[in-house]
């Protein structure tokens, strides 16, 4: 599971470049409320890494609840810079 989409980017000299990318969550850590995922915007062939960062989230434990890792992908697509992102 990933995102796809095509995302502006600003540089350590405040230059701007947009980029078609490719995003993917690399590790979830969770209590039984709160999580924390790590993910990662790349290039769409994922040959290069533009940035790391963390989102936190909450988490549903309950019975029906969806997966620790499906919640972080809804988590993520909630934020406004991944909005109408592609899931790949």
């Amino acid at each position: 599971m990933a995102l796809s989409k095509k995302l502006v980017l600003i540089d350590n000299f405040g230059g701007q470049t947009a980029y078609d990318c490719y995003v993917r969550i690399n590790e979830v850590r969770s209590s039984k409320t709160n999580a924390v995922a790590k993910y990662s915007i790349m290039s769409a062939d994922q040959s290069k890494v533009y940035e790391t960062k963390d989102i936190d989230f909450e988490v549903s434990v309950a019975l029906d609840a969806l997966n620790i890792w499906t919640q972080a992908y809804q988590a993520l697509k909630a934020l406004p810079m991944f909005e109408n992102a592609m899931d790949c």
